[in-house]
Formats: C-alpha cells, sequence, structure tokens
C-alpha cells in the first residue's frame, strides 16, 4: 500500500502499538477507550491476539503490550474532544464513568486510568 501513496504515522496511534491505523479520524481514540471501560479490553488486545495468531509476537510479548498500553485515558485527545462535542471535561468524564463496568475495575490510580480487577 505504501508504494501506492499509503503513508503510515510516524508514531503508533493512541490506544494500540500500530501506526498504520485510525489516522484519519481524531474520535476513534475515545471510542477504543469506551470499549476498553465496558468490556475491559480495547484496540491493543485486538491488535495483539492479530499478531498472536499469525506468528508476529509470542502471548508473553503481547500480554506486555496489553499491559502497557490498553485502557490509557486519551488525556491528550479530551481538549479536541471537548471542543468538538461542546461539553466541558467535567461532563465528559461524568459521561465516560458512567458506562465504567465496575465488575472489571477497582476505581483509578492517581493518573485517573482505570485498575484492573483482572491480569490477561
Amino acid at each position: 500500500m505504501q508504494t501506492h501513496g499509503f503513508e503510515v504515522g510516524s508514531a503508533p496511534t493512541p490506544g494500540t502499538y500500530t501506526n498504520y491505523e485510525n489516522l484519519d479520524c481524531a474520535t476513534t481514540v475515545w471510542h477504543d477507550y469506551m470499549k476498553f471501560v465496558k468490556f475491559g479490553f480495547g484496540r491493543t488486545t485486538d491488535h495483539a491476539c492479530i499478531d498472536v495468531r499469525l506468528g508476529r509476537m509470542t502471548r508473553s510479548e503481547a500480554v506486555a503490550k496489553v499491559n502497557e498500553l490498553d485502557g490509557r485515558y486519551p488525556r491528550d485527545w479530551l481538549g479536541m474532544f471537548s471542543d468538538y462535542l461542546g461539553f466541558s471535561y467535567l461532563e465528559i468524564n461524568s459521561i465516560v464513568d458512567s458506562f465504567v463496568n465496575w465488575k472489571l475495575f477497582d476505581g483509578k490510580d492517581e493518573t485517573g486510568n482505570l485498575r484492573k480487577r483482572f491480569t490477561p
């Protein structure tokens, strides 16, 4: 695809370790985060599962990636999202928190990230 003009990002896209997906939509990071708060896994888990099945990564490498990247609160995108929706940060956080599946999480850490009750 790159030989036909497709350009990848210079850094991984938010929510995962790849640099070739969701490059044209700044709100996708919020979709991925909501998936995490509702179901306990996000885009990093999706990509890691594919890479393990295809032999591009070991399970232990995948678990390390998931623990490092899955479910990070998209703080860097909060201002843009707030402006886009016309909601305050507090309103966005209140809405997000109303969807958290508390059976999967044990509160939040000091940076606002959810603490999982489980390990991959």
